[in-house]
């Protein structure tokens, strides 16, 4: 496990990561710095705890908006998918029974 040192909000702190995932734990610590930044600058100093809290809920809030529209765009394209599918089923029963008439004169 490697330690790093990562900076929210204007104080440091010692998080442990598996190795070699140092780069990606310090971006989503930068992200999260900048959503506490903007916050602090929104509703002023608060504590801590407080401000990654707020932090925290905004960012769930915005994850479960995102799973939302995924969901929902999944459910959307597999109705279509459906559609489709069943097209091709009828078209290819109408082939069989276009080849089985054809069969069946000759």
């Amino acid at each position: 496990m490697a330690a790093l040192t990562i900076s929210i909000a204007g104080r440091d702190y010692v998080v442990a990561c598996p190795d070699g995932q140092e780069d990606h734990v310090r971006e989503l610590s930068r992200e999260v710095d900048e959503r506490a930044q903007k916050l602090t600058q929104q509703v002023g100093p608060t504590a801590d705890t407080r401000l990654l809290v707020m932090v925290a809920l905004l960012m769930a809030d915005e994850m479960r908006e995102i799973q939302k529209n995924a969901s929902g765009g999944l459910t959307e394209r597999l109705g279509e998918l459906d559609e489709s599918f069943a097209s091709g089923i009828d078209a290819l029963a109408g082939r069989i029974d276009a080849i089985a008439q054809a069969l069946q004169k000759s």
